[in-house]
């Protein structure tokens, strides 16, 4: 098996009952996730004040354990290492 971090946003709009969530890449290091988190929670914030809208934004760096016959096509998907 092998450990990689996942980035997930999860986004919640004023005024609705939905969760919106956005899963973005994998890195092989705890470390380079969360370097990734305020970017991308300043990146959605940017995209939705265009269309006037202020959402709620969280990220979080996910453990997962996979295969390591996935690595290939992880990396070949764009996988951060």
């Amino acid at each position: 098996m092998i450990k990689v971090w996942f980035l997930l946003a999860v986004i919640v709009y004023q005024n609705s009952d939905t969760i919106a969530y956005q899963g973005f890449t994998a890195y092989d290091e705890k470390e380079k996730c969360e370097e990734q988190e305020s970017i991308i929670e300043n990146y959605i914030l940017t995209v939705e004040s265009v269309v006037n809208r202020k959402p709620f934004v969280q990220t979080y760096c996910l453990e997962i354990n996979l295969p390591k016959r996935n690595l290939n096509k992880l990396n070949n998907s764009g996988l951060d290492t």
